[in-house]
């Protein structure tokens, strides 16, 4: 079953007081689109979920289910109270992968757009989650990335590094290493 996302960029459009029409406008794409994405019906790509992030003026992971939350929770008891952290709410690995994905591609360097095909693979499998596991997925796509970053001497921007060990991080605690 697919990562059902459209209702939080409905909710999330909504609350920061954007019409559909008005995004749609924004993102140059026929209300239709707008639409099925928010009906569950298909998915918007990396770009177009960062790009409506910033036409809306949120953080692309509010557009996948996920909360800000500041400060210490029973969750999180020594946060400082300042602290900034991103609560998941189901599909924990999932949603936690695709929102590293999209950031990665936000802030990707042109010498990093040979891995982009790699990612945008990864994005979909994790969207539409077709006969398998989600922790298959994220095991096997890191690897497809890891594969790719060296077969193509692609080295990543240290933000982009710093994400994809995140995604490393997520495999490694199914097997619960640290």
């Amino acid at each position: 079953m697919g990562l059902e996302i459209g209702r939080y960029i409905q909710d999330t459009r909504k609350r920061h007081n954007v019409s559909a029409s008005d995004l749609a406008a924004a993102l140059k794409v026929p209300d239709s689109y707008l639409t099925k994405w928010e009906l569950d019906n298909s998915f918007p790509n990396m770009d177009a979920l960062n790009a409506i992030a910033a036409v809306i003026g949120c953080d692309v992971r509010e557009l996948l289910g996920m909360k800000e939350k500041r400060g210490a929770d029973w969750l999180h008891p020594f946060a400082k109270k300042d602290a900034i952290y991103w609560h998941v709410q189901g599909n924990v690995h999932r949603q936690e992968a695709l929102g590293i994905l999209v950031q990665m591609v936000a802030d990707m360097t042109p010498d990093e757009h040979p891995v982009r095909k790699s990612m945008d693979k990864y994005y979909s499998l994790l969207m539409t989650k077709k006969g398998t596991t989600v922790d298959f997925i994220i095991d096997t796509q890191n690897s497809e990335l890891a594969t790719v970053m060296a077969q193509t001497g692609i080295h990543l921007s240290q933000a982009n590094q710093d994400r994809y060990q995140q995604l490393v991080k997520i495999s490694r605690e199914r097997f619960g290493v640290k």
